[in-house]
């Protein structure tokens, strides 16, 4: 998966499924943060190298999957991560066309975790959360892993 649009729905969703469960004033902080972290690479112009914000992405985003894992995770370690997702996302803004959808997805993704979280359906976010550390799993490995070219034979053959 090397679509960075792909990458910013994800960090979007792992922010909103870290926040949605807090109250109001920190999930309003966490996402102010996440929005203001997200604007401080385009403004000063920080340009890290390709990989190493890729690989920060994969990392970030296993993060807050696990972090959603926590029984009470507190306020600052939540606002911390979806701030790390800001500026992750920030950083893949000369590959991602329209960074609005990171501010879209987040609030969806913090509404509908809120509104899940207080019904006491604790599951789905948890689920949803195993589904993005599995996915950030597999492209961390991949990453690491030799590429075969199509023409020469591989441990399949």
């Amino acid at each position: 998966m090397r679509d960075p649009g792909l990458l910013v729905m994800v960090l979007a969703t792992g922010a909103g499924l870290v926040l949605g469960p807090q109250r109001g004033k920190a999930a309003f902080a966490g996402a102010s943060g996440a929005i203001l972290a997200m604007l401080v690479p385009s403004v000063f112009a920080i340009a890290p190298s390709t990989g190493t914000v890729w690989s920060a992405a994969w990392v970030v985003v296993a993060a807050m999957a696990l972090a959603t894992w926590l029984p009470r995770p507190g306020v600052a370690l939540p606002i911390s991560l979806a701030c790390s997702a800001g500026a992750v996302t920030g950083s893949l803004s000369a590959t991602v066309p329209n960074l609005i959808a990171f501010v879209a997805i987040l609030a969806l993704a913090i509404v509908l975790t809120a509104v899940v979280a207080r019904r006491g359906w604790a599951l789905a976010p948890k689920v949803a959360a195993g589904w993005l550390l599995a996915i950030a799993a597999l492209n961390a490995t991949l990453a690491v892993l030799p590429v075969t070219p199509g023409y020469l034979p591989d441990h399949m053959e």
